[in-house]
Protein backbone atom coordinates (compact mmCIF):
# COMPACT_ATOMS: atom_id res chain seq x y z
CA UNK A 1 0.00 0.00 0.00
CA UNK A 2 1.50 3.30 -0.67
CA UNK A 3 2.74 5.22 2.02
CA UNK A 4 0.15 8.44 3.40
CA UNK A 5 2.09 11.47 4.52
CA UNK A 6 1.27 11.93 8.64
CA UNK A 7 -1.84 13.73 9.34
CA UNK A 8 -0.10 16.83 10.94
CA UNK A 9 1.68 17.14 6.83
CA UNK A 10 -1.11 16.77 4.81
CA UNK A 11 -2.09 20.26 5.03
CA UNK A 12 1.05 21.78 3.94
CA UNK A 13 1.67 19.00 1.62
CA UNK A 14 -2.07 19.82 0.46
CA UNK A 15 -0.91 23.82 -0.08
CA UNK A 16 1.92 22.80 -1.83
CA UNK A 17 0.88 20.76 -4.36
CA UNK A 18 -2.26 22.95 -5.39
CA UNK A 19 0.02 25.98 -5.74
CA UNK A 20 1.96 24.36 -8.03
CA UNK A 21 -1.48 23.25 -10.08
CA UNK A 22 -2.46 26.87 -9.97
CA UNK A 23 1.01 28.26 -11.28
CA UNK A 24 0.15 28.85 -14.81
CA UNK A 25 -2.22 31.56 -13.43
CA UNK A 26 0.76 33.95 -11.64
CA UNK A 27 2.89 33.13 -15.37
CA UNK A 28 -0.46 34.87 -17.17
CA UNK A 29 -0.81 38.00 -14.76
CA UNK A 30 3.05 38.81 -14.51
CA UNK A 31 2.99 38.46 -18.42
CA UNK A 32 -0.09 41.28 -18.83
CA UNK A 33 1.68 43.21 -15.93
CA UNK A 34 5.00 43.22 -18.05
CA UNK A 35 2.79 44.26 -21.69
CA UNK A 36 1.70 46.97 -19.71
CA UNK A 37 4.93 47.75 -18.72
CA UNK A 38 3.96 48.60 -14.93
CA UNK A 39 7.34 48.37 -13.29
CA UNK A 40 8.83 50.49 -16.25
CA UNK A 41 5.92 53.35 -14.71
CA UNK A 42 7.11 52.57 -11.32
CA UNK A 43 10.91 52.78 -11.57
CA UNK A 44 10.80 56.22 -10.22
CA UNK A 45 8.54 55.63 -7.11
CA UNK A 46 5.19 54.48 -6.41
CA UNK A 47 1.75 55.27 -8.17
CA UNK A 48 -1.86 54.68 -7.23
CA UNK A 49 -3.89 52.21 -9.17
CA UNK A 50 -6.10 54.49 -10.47
CA UNK A 51 -2.72 56.46 -12.21
CA UNK A 52 -1.56 53.48 -13.53
CA UNK A 53 -4.90 52.54 -15.27
CA UNK A 54 -5.36 55.77 -16.60
CA UNK A 55 -1.82 55.81 -18.17
CA UNK A 56 -2.32 52.41 -19.21
CA UNK A 57 -5.63 52.78 -20.40
CA UNK A 58 -7.59 50.22 -18.76
CA UNK A 59 -10.23 49.16 -16.34
CA UNK A 60 -9.09 50.69 -12.35
CA UNK A 61 -10.83 48.00 -10.60
CA UNK A 62 -9.30 45.01 -12.91
CA UNK A 63 -5.96 46.50 -12.70
CA UNK A 64 -6.36 47.05 -9.29
CA UNK A 65 -7.35 43.39 -8.55
CA UNK A 66 -4.38 42.17 -10.84
CA UNK A 67 -1.84 44.04 -8.71
CA UNK A 68 -2.90 42.85 -5.88
CA UNK A 69 -2.88 39.46 -6.53
CA UNK A 70 0.75 39.98 -7.58
CA UNK A 71 1.59 41.50 -4.60
CA UNK A 72 0.60 38.42 -2.66
CA UNK A 73 3.51 36.85 -4.47
CA UNK A 74 5.87 39.81 -3.58
CA UNK A 75 6.06 40.84 -7.06
CA UNK A 76 4.87 44.88 -6.30
CA UNK A 77 4.29 46.32 -2.74
CA UNK A 78 0.83 47.28 -2.01
CA UNK A 79 0.80 50.49 0.24
CA UNK A 80 -2.02 52.92 1.56
CA UNK A 81 -3.93 53.78 -0.73
CA UNK A 82 -3.99 51.49 -3.55
CA UNK A 83 -0.60 52.52 -4.23
CA UNK A 84 1.92 49.88 -5.63
CA UNK A 85 5.69 50.14 -5.78
CA UNK A 86 8.90 47.81 -6.82
CA UNK A 87 10.13 45.09 -5.00
CA UNK A 88 13.71 43.41 -5.86
CA UNK A 89 11.59 41.06 -7.89
CA UNK A 90 9.83 43.77 -10.30
CA UNK A 91 13.34 45.32 -10.65
CA UNK A 92 13.49 42.71 -12.94
CA UNK A 93 10.30 43.44 -14.95
CA UNK A 94 11.76 46.69 -15.98
CA UNK A 95 13.01 46.99 -19.45
CA UNK A 96 16.11 49.06 -19.30
CA UNK A 97 17.99 47.07 -16.56
CA UNK A 98 20.67 44.45 -17.31
CA UNK A 99 19.04 40.87 -16.75
CA UNK A 100 15.80 42.23 -17.82
CA UNK A 101 13.17 39.20 -17.44
CA UNK A 102 10.53 41.53 -19.49
CA UNK A 103 10.85 40.16 -22.09
CA UNK A 104 10.58 36.70 -21.42
CA UNK A 105 7.73 36.80 -19.45
CA UNK A 106 6.16 38.03 -23.07
CA UNK A 107 7.35 35.42 -24.98
CA UNK A 108 6.13 32.55 -22.38
CA UNK A 109 3.18 34.60 -22.28
CA UNK A 110 2.60 34.49 -26.07
CA UNK A 111 -0.63 32.76 -27.31
CA UNK A 112 1.32 30.27 -29.53
CA UNK A 113 3.75 29.64 -26.80
CA UNK A 114 1.06 29.06 -24.41
CA UNK A 115 -0.98 27.04 -26.78
CA UNK A 116 1.81 24.66 -27.45
CA UNK A 117 2.01 23.88 -24.00
CA UNK A 118 -0.98 23.34 -23.57
CA UNK A 119 -1.19 20.07 -25.75
CA UNK A 120 1.96 18.85 -24.01
CA UNK A 121 -0.26 15.00 -23.53
CA UNK A 122 0.25 15.13 -27.71
CA UNK A 123 3.88 15.51 -27.21
CA UNK A 124 3.88 12.75 -24.36
CA UNK A 125 1.70 10.10 -26.22
CA UNK A 126 3.82 10.21 -29.71
CA UNK A 127 6.95 11.97 -28.87
CA UNK A 128 6.76 14.69 -31.38
CA UNK A 129 7.38 17.84 -31.15
CA UNK A 130 4.08 19.71 -29.88
CA UNK A 131 4.69 22.99 -31.84
CA UNK A 132 4.83 21.41 -35.32
CA UNK A 133 2.00 19.18 -34.27
CA UNK A 134 -0.48 21.97 -33.41
CA UNK A 135 0.71 24.96 -35.99
CA UNK A 136 1.85 22.95 -38.74
CA UNK A 137 5.39 25.23 -38.64
CA UNK A 138 8.11 24.70 -36.76
CA UNK A 139 8.89 27.15 -33.90
CA UNK A 140 11.87 29.13 -35.63
CA UNK A 141 9.08 29.58 -38.74
CA UNK A 142 6.93 31.29 -36.35
CA UNK A 143 9.98 33.66 -35.33
CA UNK A 144 10.57 34.39 -39.29
CA UNK A 145 6.87 35.52 -39.35
CA UNK A 146 6.12 37.30 -36.20
CA UNK A 147 8.19 39.69 -35.65
CA UNK A 148 7.25 40.50 -32.48
CA UNK A 149 7.82 36.79 -30.59
CA UNK A 150 10.52 36.91 -32.74
CA UNK A 151 11.91 40.08 -31.10
CA UNK A 152 10.88 38.90 -27.72
CA UNK A 153 12.86 35.45 -28.07
CA UNK A 154 16.21 37.18 -29.54
CA UNK A 155 15.95 39.81 -26.44
CA UNK A 156 15.26 36.82 -24.19
CA UNK A 157 18.22 35.07 -25.16
CA UNK A 158 20.14 38.84 -25.25
CA UNK A 159 19.31 39.44 -21.54
CA UNK A 160 20.24 35.49 -20.34
CA UNK A 161 23.47 35.98 -22.07
CA UNK A 162 24.20 39.50 -20.19
CA UNK A 163 23.90 37.62 -17.21
CA UNK A 164 25.96 34.49 -18.54
CA UNK A 165 28.97 36.62 -19.95
CA UNK A 166 30.29 37.76 -16.41
CA UNK A 167 30.57 33.88 -15.48
CA UNK A 168 31.93 32.76 -18.78
CA UNK A 169 34.79 35.32 -18.76
CA UNK A 170 35.30 34.18 -15.15
CA UNK A 171 35.67 30.76 -15.82
CA UNK A 172 37.31 30.13 -19.21
CA UNK A 173 40.90 31.77 -20.32
CA UNK A 174 40.69 33.05 -24.33
CA UNK A 175 44.28 34.17 -24.15
CA UNK A 176 45.79 31.44 -25.97
CA UNK A 177 43.55 31.96 -28.56
CA UNK A 178 43.49 34.54 -31.84
CA UNK A 179 40.44 34.02 -33.95
CA UNK A 180 36.79 33.14 -31.86
CA UNK A 181 33.68 32.40 -33.94
CA UNK A 182 30.37 32.42 -31.86
CA UNK A 183 27.87 30.08 -33.74
CA UNK A 184 24.12 31.28 -33.70
CA UNK A 185 25.84 34.67 -31.77
CA UNK A 186 22.60 36.44 -32.16
CA UNK A 187 22.94 40.31 -31.15
CA UNK A 188 27.25 39.26 -30.38
CA UNK A 189 26.94 40.49 -26.32
CA UNK A 190 29.42 36.71 -25.74
CA UNK A 191 31.61 37.82 -28.46
CA UNK A 192 32.66 41.36 -28.35
CA UNK A 193 32.45 41.15 -24.43
CA UNK A 194 35.44 38.30 -25.05
CA UNK A 195 37.30 40.94 -27.54
CA UNK A 196 37.19 43.57 -25.25
CA UNK A 197 38.75 41.37 -22.50
CA UNK A 198 41.03 40.32 -24.74
CA UNK A 199 42.27 42.46 -27.25
CA UNK A 200 44.63 40.13 -29.22
CA UNK A 201 41.73 38.40 -30.63
CA UNK A 202 39.77 38.45 -33.42
CA UNK A 203 35.98 37.79 -34.00
CA UNK A 204 33.13 35.77 -36.88
CA UNK A 205 29.63 36.43 -35.56
CA UNK A 206 28.01 33.81 -37.64
CA UNK A 207 23.76 33.87 -37.62
CA UNK A 208 20.81 33.60 -39.85
CA UNK A 209 20.27 36.34 -41.97
CA UNK A 210 16.95 37.84 -40.47
CA UNK A 211 19.00 37.59 -36.93
CA UNK A 212 22.15 39.36 -38.55
CA UNK A 213 19.96 42.39 -40.14
CA UNK A 214 19.27 43.11 -36.34
CA UNK A 215 22.35 42.93 -34.61
CA UNK A 216 24.22 45.71 -37.23
CA UNK A 217 23.67 48.49 -35.15
CA UNK A 218 25.17 46.84 -31.61
CA UNK A 219 27.99 46.29 -33.69
CA UNK A 220 28.93 49.30 -35.54
CA UNK A 221 28.43 51.02 -32.32
CA UNK A 222 30.88 48.39 -30.45
CA UNK A 223 34.51 49.57 -29.61
CA UNK A 224 35.85 46.04 -31.16
CA UNK A 225 34.15 46.58 -34.60
CA UNK A 226 37.35 46.60 -36.31
CA UNK A 227 38.19 43.31 -35.12
CA UNK A 228 34.56 41.39 -35.86
CA UNK A 229 33.66 40.09 -38.80
CA UNK A 230 29.72 39.68 -39.09
CA UNK A 231 28.47 36.67 -41.09
CA UNK A 232 25.19 35.41 -42.71
CA UNK A 233 24.49 31.78 -43.09
CA UNK A 234 23.05 28.75 -42.00
CA UNK A 235 24.90 26.80 -39.25
CA UNK A 236 23.25 23.28 -41.41
CA UNK A 237 24.98 24.20 -44.23
CA UNK A 238 28.56 25.22 -43.30
CA UNK A 239 30.04 27.12 -40.65
CA UNK A 240 33.08 29.88 -41.12
CA UNK A 241 36.29 28.04 -41.54
CA UNK A 242 39.67 28.46 -39.56
CA UNK A 243 38.43 29.65 -36.49
CA UNK A 244 40.38 28.21 -33.02
CA UNK A 245 37.58 28.68 -30.49
CA UNK A 246 34.10 27.55 -31.44
CA UNK A 247 31.06 28.55 -29.11
CA UNK A 248 27.72 27.08 -29.26
CA UNK A 249 25.81 29.03 -26.80
CA UNK A 250 22.36 27.57 -26.18
CA UNK A 251 22.53 26.06 -29.73
CA UNK A 252 22.62 22.14 -29.44
CA UNK A 253 19.95 22.04 -27.04
CA UNK A 254 17.18 23.00 -29.46
CA UNK A 255 17.62 19.89 -31.77
CA UNK A 256 17.26 16.31 -31.78
CA UNK A 257 20.86 14.13 -31.81
CA UNK A 258 20.85 13.97 -35.35
CA UNK A 259 20.86 17.51 -36.44
CA UNK A 260 23.00 18.29 -33.21
CA UNK A 261 25.55 16.03 -34.79
CA UNK A 262 24.92 18.11 -38.03
CA UNK A 263 25.85 21.09 -36.93
CA UNK A 264 28.86 19.77 -34.45
CA UNK A 265 29.94 18.28 -37.73
CA UNK A 266 29.74 20.90 -39.39
CA UNK A 267 31.92 23.08 -36.80
CA UNK A 268 34.70 19.62 -36.99
CA UNK A 269 34.81 20.92 -40.71
CA UNK A 270 35.47 24.61 -40.18
CA UNK A 271 38.00 24.15 -37.01
CA UNK A 272 41.35 24.67 -36.76
CA UNK A 273 42.84 20.64 -35.74
CA UNK A 274 44.44 22.31 -32.41
CA UNK A 275 41.51 24.66 -31.98
CA UNK A 276 38.98 24.42 -29.29
CA UNK A 277 35.03 24.03 -29.06
CA UNK A 278 32.62 25.07 -26.30
CA UNK A 279 29.23 24.04 -25.43
CA UNK A 280 27.64 26.28 -23.55
CA UNK A 281 24.34 24.69 -21.92
CA UNK A 282 22.14 23.65 -19.12
CA UNK A 283 23.64 20.13 -18.61
CA UNK A 284 21.11 18.26 -16.51
CA UNK A 285 23.58 15.82 -14.17
CA UNK A 286 27.01 18.57 -14.13
CA UNK A 287 28.12 20.07 -11.16
CA UNK A 288 26.34 22.74 -9.61
CA UNK A 289 23.30 22.18 -12.09
CA UNK A 290 19.92 23.50 -11.37
CA UNK A 291 17.61 19.87 -11.33
CA UNK A 292 14.62 21.45 -11.33
CA UNK A 293 15.33 24.47 -14.04
CA UNK A 294 17.10 22.29 -16.32
CA UNK A 295 14.32 19.17 -16.33
CA UNK A 296 11.65 21.77 -17.07
CA UNK A 297 13.78 23.19 -19.44
CA UNK A 298 14.04 19.65 -21.23
CA UNK A 299 10.12 19.52 -21.40
CA UNK A 300 10.43 23.28 -22.89
CA UNK A 301 12.93 21.76 -25.71
CA UNK A 302 10.23 18.37 -25.87
CA UNK A 303 7.11 20.94 -26.52
CA UNK A 304 9.07 23.56 -28.32
CA UNK A 305 11.59 22.33 -31.05
CA UNK A 306 12.02 18.11 -30.76
CA UNK A 307 15.34 19.47 -28.86
CA UNK A 308 16.69 17.97 -25.59
CA UNK A 309 18.45 19.08 -22.18
CA UNK A 310 21.45 16.23 -21.90
CA UNK A 311 23.56 14.83 -19.54
CA UNK A 312 26.96 14.76 -19.59
CA UNK A 313 27.50 11.11 -21.30
CA UNK A 314 25.06 12.35 -23.71
CA UNK A 315 26.85 15.16 -24.78
CA UNK A 316 29.91 13.18 -24.91
CA UNK A 317 28.33 10.87 -27.14
CA UNK A 318 27.08 13.31 -29.70
CA UNK A 319 30.53 14.81 -29.55
CA UNK A 320 32.51 11.63 -30.19
CA UNK A 321 30.34 11.05 -33.30
CA UNK A 322 30.90 14.60 -34.61
CA UNK A 323 34.75 13.46 -33.99
CA UNK A 324 35.39 15.51 -31.20
CA UNK A 325 36.99 14.37 -27.45
CA UNK A 326 35.58 16.26 -24.06
CA UNK A 327 38.38 17.90 -22.19
CA UNK A 328 36.20 19.09 -19.09
CA UNK A 329 33.39 20.43 -17.58
CA UNK A 330 32.91 23.54 -16.44
CA UNK A 331 30.65 25.11 -13.99
CA UNK A 332 29.15 28.27 -13.31
CA UNK A 333 27.33 29.75 -10.34
CA UNK A 334 24.31 30.23 -12.53
CA UNK A 335 23.94 26.33 -13.25
CA UNK A 336 24.91 26.54 -16.77
CA UNK A 337 28.19 24.62 -17.62
CA UNK A 338 30.71 24.92 -20.23
CA UNK A 339 31.90 22.05 -22.27
CA UNK A 340 35.23 22.03 -23.62
CA UNK A 341 35.77 19.42 -26.54
CA UNK A 342 39.08 19.47 -28.57
CA UNK A 343 38.95 17.43 -32.60
CA UNK A 344 40.70 14.12 -33.02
Amino acid sequence: MENQPKQSHNISHHLVLSQMIHAYQQSQAIMVAAKLGIADLLKDGPKTCDELAEICQVHPEALYRLLRALASIHLFEEKENRTFSLTSLSHYLRSDVEGSLRSTALMQGDPYHWGAWGDLMEGIIDGKVVFNHKYKMSVYDYHKENKDFGHFFNQTMFTHTQALTKEILNEYDFSPYQTIVDVGGNHGYLLTSILQKYPNTQGILFDQPFVIKTVQNHIENNPVRDRIKVVAGNFFESIPANGEVYILKHIIHGFHDEKAVEILGNCRKAIKDHGVLLIIENVIDAPKSHPVFSRFLDLQMLVMSGGRERTVAEYEQLLEYAGFKTERIIPTQSGTSIIEAKPF
